[in-house]
């Protein structure tokens, strides 16, 4: 090789490493911003117990939740998550938690109102095909009515006494997907002793060796078998079961988890 050439490829290498090392900068850089914005303290609420974890599959991901007191007192519950991995997908997150925190404190009560600004917002903002599932609630500990939206997200789980199963289903599509999108608002009564379980499709979908998928029916018996435990305590049992069933295959996919129990 001549010179010139020799010259040539050092350059090139010099240029590739330090484009690496900048990368790996900005992954390293965001997934510090990222562990303070899912480590902020779950607020306390006389009668509620919660609890809210959040796992990625790589540095940085696209799962997030948010557990915040509203200028109402009311308790707002967020778990969502953002299309793609990576990067990108941590940055799209880390706009659409914000967003729902500031459209949170100003429009409180009109909750379809308020995923329906987020879904603008978001879709403005967004790449192409780039999309969050989300679920919104909000929660009066006096009257322990929870008023939710579920835009496109699995439905949370509420189990009552007896192992009685509801589904949060109501809501419309994802946030973001689509420009003026409509959102139904559901609402439920919590009882002394039920448990709300909102998670993202990395627990569902965590799969073992052979490809087999953990799946909801798996979920529903951790849950039953684990009746009247904490929050704290249930979702130490679904991550350990989640981690005892995929075992010895890697993971692909974000896991987040906020659980309330009323007492």
């Amino acid at each position: 090789m001549s010179n010139s050439g020799e010259l040539m490829e050092s350059g090139f290498l010099m240029q590739s490493s330090r484009y690496l090392e900048r990368s790996q900068t900005a992954v390293a850089d965001m997934a510090v911003v990222q562990q303070r914005l899912l480590r902020r303290d779950v607020p306390t609420f006389e009668n509620v117990e919660c609890s809210a974890m959040c796992r990625q599959a790589e540095a940085v991901g696209g799962d997030f939740y948010d557990v915040f007191r509203l200028p109402t007192r009311e308790l707002g519950i967020t778990i969502g998550d953002v299309s793609g991995k990576g990067l990108g997908a941590a940055l799209m997150m880390a706009s659409v938690q914000a967003t729902l925190r500031a459209e949170a404190r100003n429009v409180t009560a009109d909750l379809a109102g308020l995923i329906g600004s987020a879904n603008e917002l978001f879709h403005e903002a967004s790449l192409e095909h780039c999309y969050a599932t989300l679920f919104y609630a909000t929660f009066e500990p006096s009257t322990r009515v929870m008023k939710y939206v579920n835009a496109g997200h699995f439905p949370p789980i509420v189990m009552r006494d007896h192992s009685k199963i509801e589904w949060l289903d109501h809501g419309g599509p994802p946030v973001g997907l689509l420009p003026n999108c409509a959102y139904d608002v559901g609402s439920i009564t919590l009882n002394p002793s039920d448990v709300m379980v909102a998670y993202t499709d990395g627990v569902i979908e965590a799969r073992n060796a052979v490809g087999e998928q953990w799946g909801v029916e798996r979920l529903l018996r951790t849950l039953k078998a684990a009746e009247n435990r904490t929050p704290i305590r249930l979702s130490s049992d679904i991550t350990e079961a989640v981690d005892v069933f995929s075992c010895g295959a890697a993971r692909h996919d974000d896991m987040a988890l906020v659980i309330l129990r009323v007492v």
